[in-house]
């Protein structure tokens, strides 16, 4: 699966939702963003979107992209941010 957002970004809005390219993947539960897209992110949030919007974490490996949702999340005191994360599964209908 291609995930069509973030082609050239870190990050990207759409539609009121965040998708990130975190910096680490540590597992299937836990990403990290550092300080710098943090702040990246902050500095570019739509001003029509609320401070509680959804967020979607996006692992890019070779044989596909895997979606992730973001469940929680933790900001250090230097910025780096930690994401609780849980895949996002196709369904078949």
């Amino acid at each position: 699966m291609k995930v069509n957002v973030c082609g050239s970004a870190q990050h990207e809005w759409l539609n009121g939702e965040l998708f990130v390219l975190p910096d680490v993947f540590t597992s299937e539960k836990m990403a990290y963003l550092s300080s710098e897209a943090v702040e990246a992110i902050r500095a570019n949030k739509p001003a029509d979107v609320s401070d509680q919007f959804p967020m979607f974490a996006i692992d890019r490996t070779e044989s596909g992209d895997k979606l992730y949702e973001v469940l929680e999340t933790v900001v250090f005191a230097g910025g780096c941010m930690q994401c609780f994360i849980f895949p996002v599964v196709k369904t078949l209908l």
